[in-house]
């Protein structure tokens, strides 16, 4: 569902290795184009004491292949996907070096979160 509790965000912190460690936050779900430091200090992780956040964003399927484009993954201990639509997420990043950085990410021992299409497509089935 959309609505993430305090327990929740307590868990997702303890995964990370606590609020000070990299946290990686994937918006595409939704249906803005662009992220700026502004909305970052708005987002609820940066509310709840996450210190350490970056947004990852993009629609373009050749630059979420990039080596440079993911870097930010190979640094993080954590992820979020926020809410919209799972299928933006689908389109911007199945099969690409950024869905393989998500998966590297959990191989050692990291956490991907998320609320709503971000819990989602977290799932192996999609229906859209």
């Amino acid at each position: 569902g959309g609505t993430v509790t305090p327990a929740i965000l307590q868990r997702f912190a303890e995964l990370a290795g606590g609020k000070d460690s990299p946290v990686v936050i994937i918006p595409t779900a939704g249906e803005r184009d662009s992220f700026d430091a502004e909305w970052l200090r708005r987002h609820f992780l940066a509310k709840a004491g996450f210190s350490k956040l970056q947004v990852l964003h993009t629609r373009d399927r050749k630059l979420a292949d990039r080596k440079q484009f993911v870097a930010p993954l190979r640094a993080a201990r954590a992820v979020w996907f926020d809410g919209g639509r799972q299928w933006r997420l689908v389109d911007s990043y199945l099969h690409t070096r950024t869905h393989k950085e998500i998966l590297g990410l959990l191989q050692r021992g990291g956490v991907v979160g998320g609320s709503s299409a971000g819990a989602t497509i977290q799932g192996s089935y999609l229906v859209r």
